[in-house]
């Protein structure tokens, strides 16, 4: 076979697997847009984390804390999140200060800050969250805490 006819046809091929892969890259971060009633979803979740959506640059989580449960003490290095609390009682800690959490608050942690979140109440503390840029891989649920992997 001609040398040319040969490099073709690897090149074809090479382009046929790479373009699927680099395509389903794209669709996987590419959505077009999400609507829904996040106040409603979050009040009404009792997963301890439900990625609802995630783009190119942001990622929506759903959280429920029960009582007494904490997310754990833990540092996003390249990640900002805000957390948005609807439901139950807490308390958020960031370099070393605690602040009193409430339904309606919203809690911003810059990257690189060490930060937990804490249900001190006697219902579940919910809320949805968002990290700037995504943390969790997409479609991403842990019914629990155990359910999380540990790093």
């Amino acid at each position: 076979m001609n040398i040319r006819i040969t490099i073709a046809i690897v090149a074809a091929v090479i382009l046929i697997f790479a373009g699927g892969y680099l395509y389903k890259r794209w669709r996987s971060h590419h959505i077009t847009a999400f609507h829904d009633n996040i106040m409603k979803r979050a009040q009404e979740n009792d997963t301890y984390r439900t990625v609802v959506v995630t783009g190119a640059q942001s990622q929506l989580v759903l959280m429920a804390l029960k009582p007494g449960e904490e997310i754990g003490e833990e540092v996003h290095q390249n990640t900002d999140q805000t957390f948005v609390f609807v439901a139950g009682k807490g308390t958020a800690l960031a370099e070393d200060k605690t602040y009193n959490i409430d339904k309606e608050d919203v809690f911003f942690v810059p990257a690189g800050i060490k930060h937990n979140i804490k249900n001190t109440g006697t219902l579940p503390l919910k809320l949805y969250t968002i990290y700037a840029p995504p943390t969790h891989k997409d479609g991403t649920v842990h019914k629990t805490k155990a359910d999380e992997p540990q790093e």
